[in-house]
C-alpha cells in the first residue's frame, strides 16, 4: 500500500525499541514511550515506499499522544494523530493533550485534513451500552471538549471487519479499532 499507515496503542516499549521494530518490519516508526516498559505508549509506523512524507511530528504527552504532518507527491497534507486514552486517567490525558495538539495546528496554520485514531475506552454517546441517553458523564464531555475544539467528526468504522488481533492466554483475540474522527 502506497499511503497506508498502522497506528499502535499501549505499545509498552522500551527505550530504543521503536528502532527494532523499524529495522524488523522496513518502516518508519514515530513513537512516544514512557521509556520503562510501563502502560501506555503509542506510535504511527510509515511504510519507507509510502507516498507521504513525513514533514513535521509532535510527541503530544509522552506514552499517550503523537501526531505527525504528512505530505503526498501531489501536495496534499494531513495531520495524523494517535492517541491512547488509560481508562484509569482519560479525562486528564484529554486536558493535557488537547493545547499540545491545538498549538502543533495552529502551528502549521491547521488548516490541512485531521484525522484522529484512538484506543479511546469511551463509548460513544448513543450506543447500546449508554441505552441512547445523553447524561451528563465527565469522560464523554472530556471528549466532546477535545473534539469540537478541534471541529472534529466520528467517522463511522465497519465493525464486522477485523483491525487487529492479538494473542493472549493462548487465545486468539480479533476486535477492530475503537473510534476514529476526522475533520470537516
Amino acid at each position: 500500500n502506497k499511503g497506508g499507515f498502522l497506528c499502535l496503542q499501549e505499545t509498552h516499549w522500551l527505550v530504543g525499541d521503536e528502532k527494532k521494530v523499524a529495522d524488523a518490519l522496513g518502516c518508519e516508526v514515530f513513537a512516544s514511550e514512557k521509556g520503562r516498559g510501563e502502560k501506555g505508549g503509542v506510535a504511527i509506523l510509515r511504510p519507507f515506499h509510502s507516498l507521504w512524507i513525513k514533514i513535521d511530528q509532535a510527541i503530544l504527552l509522552p506514552g499517550y499522544g503523537i501526531s505527525i504532518l504528512l505530505r503526498n507527491i501531489k501536495g496534499h497534507t494531513l495531520v495524523l494523530t494517535n492517541l491512547y486514552l488509560d481508562p484509569a486517567r482519560i479525562r486528564e490525558i484529554l486536558e493535557l493533550i488537547l493545547i499540545p495538539l491545538q498549538t502543533f495546528l495552529a502551528k502549521h496554520n491547521s488548516l490541512h485534513k485531521h484525522i484522529l485514531v484512538t484506543d479511546a475506552n469511551v463509548a460513544p454517546v448513543f450506543s447500546p451500552t449508554h441505552r441512547g441517553t445523553q447524561a451528563s458523564n465527565p469522560i464523554t464531555d472530556a471528549l466532546d471538549t477535545l473534539l469540537q475544539s478541534l471541529s472534529l467528526s466520528e467517522l463511522l468504522l465497519p465493525t464486522h471487519i477485523h483491525t487487529w488481533t492479538r494473542l493472549r492466554d493462548n487465545v486468539l483475540q480479533h476486535s477492530t479499532m475503537d473510534r476514529a474522527f476526522l475533520s470537516q
